[in-house]
C-alpha cells in the first residue's frame, strides 16, 4: 500500500485488512488439520503433547468442524474483494494442504 501511495485510502486499508483475515483464516484451517493428521505422533512427542488436541483439551471432533468453518469463514471474506483475490487465496490453500499432505506421506512412509 506504501508502494501505490494508497496508505491512506480507507477502502485500500479495509480491503488489506479483510484479505489479511483471510489469509489467516486460510492458514489456520491448515494448521488444524496437520495436527489432526499427526494426532497420534504428536501424543508421543515430548513438546507437540501439549497442543490441545494431542493433549485432549480439545477434542479431534472439534477440529473436524473447525478446518471447514474456517475455510468457510474465508471463502466469504474473499467473496468480499475483487475476484483476483479469490484466485491468490486458492493458491494459497493448494500449497498449504500440499505442504500438509506431503508432511502426512512421508510420515506414512516412515512408518512403514
Amino acid at each position: 500500500m506504501l508502494a501505490s501511495h494508497q496508505f491512506f485510502n480507507p477502502v485500500a486499508i479495509l480491503d488489506a485488512a479483510v484479505a489479511f483475515v483471510a489469509f489467516g483464516l486460510t492458514a489456520s484451517s491448515a494448521y488444524l488439520l496437520n495436527d489432526l493428521m499427526d494426532l497420534t505422533a504428536d501424543r508421543h512427542h515430548p513438546r507437540k503433547r501439549r497442543r490441545p488436541f494431542a493433549s485432549g483439551d480439545l477434542p479431534p471432533s472439534a477440529g473436524f468442524w473447525l478446518v471447514p468453518s474456517l475455510l468457510l469463514g474465508a471463502s466469504a471474506l474473499a467473496a468480499l474483494l475483487p475476484p483476483y483475490f479469490a484466485v491468490v487465496l486458492v493458491g494459497d490453500l493448494k500449497r498449504l494442504f500440499e505442504g500438509v499432505l506431503t508432511e502426512w506421506v512421508s510420515f506414512v512412509l516412515g512408518a512403514v
